[in-house]
């Protein structure tokens, strides 16, 4: 919803299991996002829900990790699993390319998902352009590399306090 995105068109569906939290709600009813935005109790391997989604209509899915979950390694594999469910009904519903974006709390899972989905993905664009293989063009985004990272960038800055006691 950006107004860098310049996409007055655009519509998004949550869907997910369970009612929605009263933040969610209350953003849900504000002007801004109340007749752009549609939430569904449901889940994306269910066929009906992602029919009640209209998810072969659909140009982006993004799927978000539980970071509170106590099992970050099944949390990914299953969120992986959503994406294939996805790609497998937009591609069996004659629909554009499926991207996705996916949320994965542990390094290790993106090549996991990226082996998973590429299958999935250059057996589609074989069957459409005559034998051209396509890339993958989803995009994780790795929690686990993201704190990696961060933490990186400030282990090399010291305050001034503390580089004027080491001058000293």
């Amino acid at each position: 919803f950006h107004p860098d995105h310049r996409n007055p068109s655009l519509h998004v569906v949550i869907l997910t299991r369970g009612s929605p939290s009263r933040s969610i709600l209350r953003l849900l009813n504000s002007v801004k996002y109340r007749g752009t935005t549609t939430y569904l109790d449901g889940d994306v391997v269910s066929t009906k829900d992602l029919i009640r989604a209209n998810a072969e209509a659909a140009e982006h899915f993004f799927i978000v990790a539980d970071p509170m979950t106590s099992n970050p390694e099944r949390e990914d594999s299953h969120n992986t699993l959503r994406a294939l469910a996805i790609k497998q009904y937009v591609y069996s519903r004659g629909g554009k390319k499926a991207t996705i974006s996916i949320q994965m709390l542990r390094h290790e899972s993106r090549g996991t998902y990226f082996d998973s989905v590429k299958v999935a993905d250059i057996a589609r664009a074989t069957s459409e352009h005559n034998g051209e293989k396509s890339t993958v063009q989803d995009q994780v985004i790795c929690l686990d590399e993201l704190k990696l990272s961060l933490m990186a960038q400030g282990a090399g800055i010291r305050s001034e306090e503390h580089t004027s006691e080491l001058q000293s």
